[in-house]
């Protein structure tokens, strides 16, 4: 759920599937090319998305959302753990991942609601 009730959750799982894959040890488990589009598609994807609460803070305070967005080093955030997972999937499977993210995000962009097109 993208409630803001489950972001610890999130956040924590997120975390954890990215620390599995960036270590190398189950390597073969992720290295599929459907298993890592299913994580792009399923996971990362709309945790990068904007959701309500977050345009209603940039909305209210915009300094202070793109400092928790992006410069915030000791925050958790749903956005940052996705980029997290990513960067610990191009580890092993930079190429893969690369080539799933690129067609993913053209799809996105090609939607006509402009959210999608944020992720």
């Amino acid at each position: 759920s993208r409630h803001e009730k489950y972001d610890h959750l999130a956040v924590t799982s997120i975390g954890f599937l990215a620390s599995v894959i960036a270590n190398g040890v189950h390597t073969a488990q992720f290295s599929d090319e459907a298993t890592l589009k299913n994580i792009i598609e399923s996971i990362v994807a709309p945790n990068l998305q904007l959701r309500d609460s977050d345009l209603e803070q940039f909305e209210d305070n915009p300094k202070e959302f793109i400092n928790r967005d992006l410069e915030a080093a000791d925050a958790e955030t749903r956005r940052r753990s996705a980029r997290e997972l990513v960067q610990a999937m191009c580890k092993h499977h930079e190429t893969k991942t690369t080539q799933l993210c690129i067609a993913h995000a053209s799809q996105l962009l090609a939607s006509t609601n402009w959210r999608d097109k944020d992720a």
